[in-house]
């Protein structure tokens, strides 16, 4: 699947948007943590049947309960996790609220626009393997949606 490229300009015009998606699926993510443990303290495996509604023939009614409650928070977190992707951004860490937008920089080379819930505006980038430890200011440098005439390999 060909991922979505956009410019500084259009991911700092989309926080507005992504903000309260990226506040909800951290809230609901802090939920599902406690609950998690709490089947999983029950040797209940919490994996991806459960999670898309398969109910364990030997629960009780107290770990029915909470697996009822694991999944609809599951079925939300999986809503907001598609909203933001639909927004061109990446979510990549549920407890701090890390995001990319991929862009080119200099209309050459892919990078992350690198944003963090609570940070005003875009201000860093990063290379697609460097991760929020390579992150540099953007300050100064082009960003675009579309590599440029010149920058495109050819094949």
């Amino acid at each position: 699947m060909a991922h979505q490229t956009v410019s500084l300009d259009e991911a700092n015009a989309r926080l507005p948007l992504l903000r309260p998606l990226v506040a909800s699926a951290m809230k609901i993510h802090a939920q599902l943590r406690p609950l998690v443990a709490r089947l999983e303290q029950l040797d209940i495996d919490v994996d991806r049947r459960l999670l898309n509604g398969k109910m364990p023939d030997d629960a009780d009614r107290s770990a029915r309960f909470a697996i009822g409650r694991v999944q609809g928070l599951y079925a939300a977190l999986r809503d907001l996790l598609a909203e933001i992707e639909d927004l061109g951004a990446e979510l990549k860490d549920l407890e701090t609220g890390l995001v990319d937008f991929r862009s080119y920089l200099d209309g050459r080379e892919e990078v992350y626009l690198c944003w963090r819930m609570g940070e005003p505006t875009i201000g860093h980038y990063h290379g697609l393997a460097a991760g929020y430890a390579g992150r540099r200011p953007v300050t100064g440098l082009e960003f675009s949606a579309e590599p440029s005439s010149a920058g495109r390999r050819h094949a």
